[in-house]
């Protein structure tokens, strides 16, 4: 599996990111991508209002999900085949260790950085085996993802499969706070509590979108 660790000031978040092999039942044509966060042991234990930190965590994975399936390509993880097709489904799976403002920044620059470690398994394509069997071959071939590459091509049978998570572009993200007339930029937690103001902005710039979403007083 992918992983990444990433410290911004006093805050420090990891991620990791499983791999599973699904079948397109409703024929989307497209990958699948999950993004969830806690705060974990010592992060909590920074947090002083229990709902607070459960109405943080809820908006800041919400985002980061959103800002993901902007960037990611997620119809170039699906797989041909006859039958019904199947696409790669992705986990992302962030903790935060220890927190002092920047949940947001910190939390997407982790996920992306370990999606962008992860390696697609190969996957070959063998006539004449039970289903059972197949899923045992699946399953051995997401055990060996870390070792093994995907193949460039798909049998012929298509475009090529990426090696890497296919990124349409990396999203950036800016926290700013305004005290007393002066704007900080990656505020820590004691002066995102002082603050009138603060806002997270996240930025995806493709050729088919580009948003930016803030949240703030």
């Amino acid at each position: 599996p992918g992983s990444a660790l990433v410290k911004l000031g006093g805050t420090t978040v990891v991620t990791t990111v499983a791999l599973d092999l699904l079948e397109d039942e409703d024929n989307s044509g497209m990958g699948r991508l999950g993004h969830s966060l806690d705060l974990g042991p010592l992060g909590a234990a920074q947090s002083r209002n229990a709902a607070k930190s459960r109405q943080l965590v809820a908006s800041t994975s919400g985002r980061v999900q959103r800002a993901l399936e902007a960037c990611v390509d997620l119809s170039r993880l699906r797989l041909g085949g006859d039958g019904v097709a199947k696409c790669w489904g992705l986990r992302a799976k962030s903790t935060c260790l220890a927190l002092d403002g920047g949940l947001l920044d910190a939390t997407l620059a982790s996920a992306v950085a370990a999606l962008a470690t992860l390696r697609l398994p190969r996957l070959e394509e063998i006539d004449g085996l039970s289903p059972t069997d197949r899923e045992a071959l699946a399953e051995r071939a997401l055990a060996a993802s870390d070792t093994m590459a995907c193949d460039d091509t798909n049998g012929g049978k298509g475009a090529p499969l990426p090696r890497r998570v296919p990124f349409r572009c990396v999203p950036a993200c800016v926290s700013l706070a305004l005290y007393k007339g002066h704007l900080l930029v990656d505020p820590t937690r004691e002066e995102e509590a002082l603050a009138s103001a603060h806002v997270a902005a996240v930025l995806t710039s493709t050729k088919e979108a580009e948003k930016v979403e803030g949240q703030g007083e």
